[in-house]
């Protein structure tokens, strides 16, 4: 009987969940290891700022009832799932994307939430999701904006949400990354080798410098009682962060391998330099992201 060898193996049949789809130009993944890469990210957000809404904005909308709610790329649900436990239950909560394989079973979700598959990067909004929304949640979007320019998408969202509505955008500052280091002596070459590779991969890629200025672009729209939070993982949680940003590389990784940017010989160097730079955080050698948190008021006018 023939055996068959862990090398000889494409990712696809390693991961047999996959939900890479060749024809989407989504960078990351869709499976289960990257709905957990999610969920981790979210509770990182939570531990880091306190809260999954603004103060500004609960201040806005306590004791409203029939609120309505979006999350914008819900991704696995997580966000609209903690907000179903914190707002009151004639809240009306949609979670828009292009997938829900992520999400959980209709069956599974609360009677108030509902799933909505639209692409917010169209160039007309849904009649009927005009002005419809009192609060808009968006967050991860740093991989998928176009031409480093966030305008399209924020304007969109401006389209969906009621006049006095409240957006919160929270995203990742992928471009001035912090290196924390327990000692001079930890070794780093791993992750030092790892960026550069990924660096030659997206050098035809502009990069995100947008994200730590969204405050800045909610002003260009005429936003009002704009708000900007940043916030960096504290040390207690620093490996947690560093292994988040591993998770988005093996799933880059991933991509590229199924889809032939990547040869086998690279793949498997770049996955040798993702295990060595998880070795290297535990030695005390790790990135820390800042997370940004833009809100911002609809004008009433």
């Amino acid at each position: 009987m023939d055996t068959i060898s862990e090398e000889s193996l494409t990712v696809r049949e390693k991961r047999l969940e996959s939900a890479v789809d060749l024809n989407d130009d989504y960078v990351l993944t869709r499976d289960a290891a990257a709905s957990a890469r999610l969920n981790l990210s979210h509770y990182i957000w939570l531990a880091s700022f306190g809260y999954n809404l603004h103060p500004r904005i609960e201040d806005a909308i306590e004791d409203k009832e029939r609120l309505k709610v979006a999350d914008i790329g819900t991704g696995t649900g997580i966000w609209l799932l903690d907000m179903a436990n914190e707002l009151p239950r004639s809240t009306q909560l949609d979670g828009i994307d292009l997938s829900f394989g992520q999400c959980p079973p209709k069956a599974w979700l609360p009677k108030n939430v509902n799933l909505r598959q639209i692409d917010v990067f169209a160039s007309e909004v849904p009649d009927d999701l005009l002005e419809q929304y009192n609060v808009i949640h968006i967050r991860h979007f740093v991989c998928v904006v176009k031409g480093n320019d966030p305008a399209p998408l924020l304007q969109n969202l401006l389209r969906m949400l009621k006049p006095g509505g409240w957006l919160q955008w929270d995203e990742w500052d992928v471009v001035n990354r912090h290196f924390t280091k327990t000692h001079p002596e930890a070794p780093q070459e791993c992750i030092d080798k790892l960026e550069a590779e990924f660096a030659v991969m997206r050098r035809h890629t502009p990069q995100p410098s947008w994200t730590p200025r969204l405050d800045e672009h909610f002003l260009q729209e005429s936003m009002q009682n704009v708000a900007m939070e940043k916030r960096l993982s504290p040390l207690s949680h620093l490996m947690f962060m560093h292994d988040l940003t591993m998770l988005v590389f093996q799933e880059l990784i991933d991509q590229a391998e199924m889809k032939g940017t990547a040869d086998a010989v690279k793949v498997r160097y770049l996955r040798q330099l993702l295990g060595g730079a998880t070795r290297e955080s535990r030695q005390g050698a790790a990135w820390n992201l800042t997370r940004c948190m833009a809100v911002g008021q609809k004008p009433y006018d």
